[in-house]
């Protein structure tokens, strides 16, 4: 897919994002040049950032699904509002039992994760500023390294080198430098200037959480500490290679998940019989199979349709949102096909494989979720976009 509609897309996600106006300025609106910037408040992580950047701080090491209390939907759906989500008790309480939960899930993984053996001398004291300066999207400045190091020895020395990185990582998942993106600046503005300039890691920090909803890569963070993500051809270039990557797929997904509320979708109690005749075709005639069949079969192919939807039109297709409006070309799995549209897929096209995570039967833990979809032309008078 060429760059331009591709990126046509993400700015078209962060106007409507802010809510822009189209409507012409007042007359008496000020002179460019004595704009004040909009005000910037201290943002926070939200799960799915939380959860996809755990995922990229350990990798080699698998992090499963970690739970959060629901996050309140603000402007237009959208979950990182942060006027209404607020640091909670049970929020920071949440916070402990993940950061344990993450930690738990590394511990048989530390060697992996390390690439030395975690009980050695020097192995893991050595290893735990490079994952503070990547869970923390910066540098460290020299008090904070020797503060955080003077605590690893000491709960070493009181016990072994495995639980003393064990708390260390635990402490930087709750640190508020890792669950918030504090933008302080480079420097002074330059006289007429509209605001501060970032630094090098805080670009580098706002454009990972814009195109992957997860933390800069090594390439990233290289560009930030040499400085030249600064130069406007680098970044624009490291737009484009990011773009590029999978995560970037999913952000596009999510936006477009919050802004048309696409969780919505099987989320509401229905009738279960009026699903008689598709139960009984299957022998499904008990009450718990009609309900298991509904919301742990059918109601999830159906959720992801939508997000295959957007992925398919945007990144394998002409990335307007004029054809995420009108199109009438969808995938969907042959169940879906079956009962919403009474039509059929054909099974021999190469299908798309969406994977997801989907709450468990309590809603206390997420689950993977993996279907095929099928290419599906629909009638263009009665179902489009």
């Amino acid at each position: 897919m060429p760059r331009a509609p591709r990126l046509l897309v993400l700015v078209t996600a962060a106007l409507l994002s802010a809510c822009a106006d189209d409507s012409p300025p007042p007359t008496d609106a000020p002179a460019p040049s004595a704009l004040v910037p909009d005000p910037s408040p201290l943002t926070r992580m939200t799960a799915e950032q939380y959860q996809n950047t755990v995922r990229d701080l350990f990798a080699p090491a698998e992090v499963g699904s970690v739970v959060f209390p629901a996050e309140l939907e603000g402007r237009g759906g959208f979950q990182n509002d942060v006027t209404l989500n607020t640091a909670t008790p049970a929020l920071v309480e949440s916070y402990q039992r993940v950061a344990r939960q993450v930690t738990d899930q590394l511990r048989h993984q530390f060697t992996t994760m390390l690439g030395c053996d975690v009980m050695a001398d020097g192995c893991a004291r050595d290893a735990l500023p490079g994952f503070a300066e990547r869970a923390w999207r910066r540098p460290l400045a020299e008090d904070e390294l020797q503060a955080m190091l003077a605590d690893f020895d000491g709960w070493a020395a009181s016990s072994n080198p495995e639980i003393a990185l064990t708390l260390s990582l635990q402490s930087l998942l709750q640190s508020p430098e890792f669950l918030y993106f504090p933008r302080f600046g480079a420097d002074a503005p330059a006289e007429g200037a509209p605001g501060i300039p970032l630094t090098s890691w805080e670009l580098a920090a706002r454009l990972s959480y814009f195109l992957w909803n997860s933390m800069p890569d090594e390439a990233l963070f290289e560009r930030a500490r040499d400085g030249s993500l600064l130069d406007r051809q680098v970044l624009a270039d490291e737009a484009f290679r990011m773009l590029a990557d999978g995560r970037a797929v999913d952000m596009v997904v999510s936006f477009h998940r919050q802004n048309w509320d696409f969780d919505d979708a099987g989320s509401n109690p229905i009738d279960l019989d009026f699903y008689a005749p598709v139960f009984e075709a299957r022998g499904m005639f008990a009450e718990d199979d009609k309900s298991d069949f509904y919301y742990l079969e059918y109601s999830p192919q159906l959720r992801f349709e939508s997000d295959v939807f957007v992925s398919e039109h945007v990144f394998r297709g002409e990335g307007k949102l004029r054809t995420l409006l009108t199109s009438n070309r969808t995938w969907t799995s042959p169940l879906v096909a079956e009962i919403a549209y009474q039509s059929s897929v054909d099974e021999n096209l190469e299908p798309v494989l969406w994977t997801a995570l989907i709450p468990s039967e309590g809603n206390d833990t997420l689950q993977p979720f993996a279907g095929d979809y099928f290419p599906l032309e629909l009638d263009p008078t009665r179902r489009a976009g």
